[in-house]
C-alpha cells in the first residue's frame, strides 16, 4: 500500500517526490544551537553602541537597588511617625497672651439661676459640701437627694440656687 501512495504521489507531483529524496529538510548546520546565544548577544551590544542606547544592568542589580530604596522609605516614614508621635506640644499661638478673667459672684449666680436644669444636681450638692467648712454640712445620701429634689418645684430650686 505504501508503494502504490508513492507511485500515486509521484505521478501527481513530481516535485513533492524529489523534495522528500533530499531530506527533510530539517538541518541546522553543526554547532548552531551553541553559538546561537553568544551570536544574539553580540548583535544586541552592536546595535546599542551604534544608537547609544544605555546598556542595563542584570536584573539581580536592578532588585538589589530597589531593596535598598525601599529600606530607606520605610527608615523615612519611621522618623516622620515618631517625630510626629513624641514632638513636644506647640504652646500658645504667637501673640497671644493668657489673661485670668473674674468672674463677679452675681454674675455665676445669675448664670446659674438661668441654667439650673442643665447641672447634675448630686454633683452640685457635693461641691456644695465640699466648699462648707469642715464639720458643718455633709453631703446627704443621693437617694433622699434625689427624692427631695423631685418633691421640688423649678422655682423653688432656682431660689435655693
Amino acid at each position: 500500500m505504501k508503494k502504490k501512495t508513492q507511485e500515486e504521489l509521484r505521478k501527481l507531483s513530481p516535485f513533492l517526490h524529489r523534495l522528500r529524496e533530499h531530506g527533510d529538510g530539517m538541518e541546522v548546520p553543526d554547532g548552531y544551537f551553541e553559538q546561537m546565544q553568544a551570536e544574539v548577544l553580540r548583535r544586541i551590544r552592536e546595535e546599542d553602541a551604534k544608537t547609544g542606547a544605555a546598556v542595563h544592568p542584570p536584573l539581580r542589580t536592578v532588585h538589589r537597588r530597589l531593596g535598598w530604596m525601599a529600606a530607606a522609605a520605610a527608615a523615612a516614614v519611621l522618623l516622620i511617625a515618631g517625630w510626629w508621635l513624641f514632638r513636644p506640644a506647640s504652646g500658645p499661638a504667637e501673640g497671644y497672651v493668657a489673661t485670668a478673667v473674674e468672674i463677679r459672684e452675681s454674675d455665676a449666680a445669675a448664670y446659674l439661676e438661668a441654667h439650673a436644669e442643665e447641672f447634675d444636681l448630686a454633683l452640685l450638692a457635693e461641691l456644695a459640701a465640699l466648699d462648707a467648712p469642715d464639720g458643718e454640712t455633709q453631703a446627704p445620701p443621693a437617694d433622699e437627694l434625689d427624692e427631695y429634689l423631685e418633691e421640688l418645684e423649678l422655682e423653688e430650686l432656682e431660689e435655693l440656687l
